[in-house]
């Protein structure tokens, strides 16, 4: 309770956007049920922060109601069409929705103005994965590890794609996948 406190005194001393976007991070687990007010009270003091739409859609993730956090990312999309996080949060709840046509052209979309965003390769190489859809897999896997892909996303992808394939039964590949990162 004393932390919050702290928290509480620190946010009404300081106006930076970075210490309410903390607060929201680290508080979660401190607020329990009353994270959710404390998050929409922050979205419509703050409207025009894509984080905090970035951090209720992944609460509602979370919380497992798929459904919800695809709106609420559909409505943030539609006020923040720049935010390439909201498209690939978009992207990962409709594959968990098993909506992976939908899933595939957002990723497609995404990648004709970003070509070089990595999560979008991994994305796709995880549907083609799923689809057996290897030429097109192994396409995707290929730029995302591109020269011109930041090594930092480079191995974020390989760890995301390895983590499609585990989830997709497809151990062998995903170890293939680990002993190259090796």
């Amino acid at each position: 309770q004393s932390l919050l406190l702290s928290w509480k005194d620190l946010r009404s001393e300081n106006t930076d956007p970075m210490v309410e976007i903390n607060y929201l991070v680290y508080a979660q687990p401190l607020l329990g049920e009353g994270y959710y007010t404390e998050l929409r009270r922050a979205r419509e003091t703050h409207p025009d922060w894509a984080t905090l739409a970035i951090l209720e859609v992944s609460f509602l993730e979370q919380l497992g109601d798929s459904k919800a956090a695809l709106k609420t990312v559909e409505q943030a999309i539609a006020q923040f069409p720049s935010a390439v996080s909201l498209m690939v949060q978009r992207a990962e709840i409709q594959i968990r929705l098993e909506e992976y046509a939908a899933a595939e052209e957002n990723m497609k979309q995404l990648l004709v103005r970003e070509p070089n965003t990595a999560a979008a390769h991994a994305l796709l190489a995880g549907i083609y994965a799923h689809l057996d859809q290897d030429d097109k897999r192994l396409k995707h896997m290929l730029l995302a590890l591109g020269d011109e892909i930041p090594k930092s996303e480079q191995l974020d992808f390989m760890q995301t794609y390895a983590r499609h394939l585990i989830n997709q039964g497809q151990e062998k590949e995903a170890h293939k996948l680990w002993n190259f990162c090796i």
